[in-house]
């Protein structure tokens, strides 16, 4: 695979980067709305995900984008990433559905519910 690097100076650099605690998802935010609680999990042996994991895992991918920016005027580019991944949420929404998907990780981290390839790995959501 071939990359093309972007030099610092054409690049432009944000001290802020969005996570959980600063968007306001972070645990004891009044702001936050848990998951339902639901009896069946697709692995019933491991723990549920938190849901502050899977908005930083979420912020984690929107970062690795190279996205466009809507023709109307968005507050921001954070904002604007979500507009497009909820666009392309409703465009996958209806394909084919698909039995097969599951989620990979034989194991978990026990402090977010990351799901994990390799015991030894630490967490990429909250670095454990």
């Amino acid at each position: 695979a071939q990359f093309l690097k972007v030099p610092l100076q054409k690049r432009k650099t944000h001290s802020h980067v969005p996570t959980p605690a600063t968007i306001g998802l972070a645990s004891g935010s009044p702001e936050r709305k848990p998951l339902e609680t639901r009896a069946r999990l697709i692995w019933q042996e491991m723990l549920q995900t938190k849901e502050e994991s899977m908005c930083a895992s979420i912020v984690m991918c929107l970062q690795h984008w190279n996205f466009p920016l809507p023709e109307s005027a968005c507050c921001c580019t954070f904002h604007a990433a979500l507009q497009v991944l909820g666009n392309l949420t409703a465009k996958m929404t209806r394909l084919k559905c698909t039995q097969t998907f599951e989620p990979i990780g034989s194991y978990q981290c026990q402090a977010c519910g990351w799901l994990l390839d390799d015991p030894s790995q630490s967490c990429d959501v909250c670095a454990l």
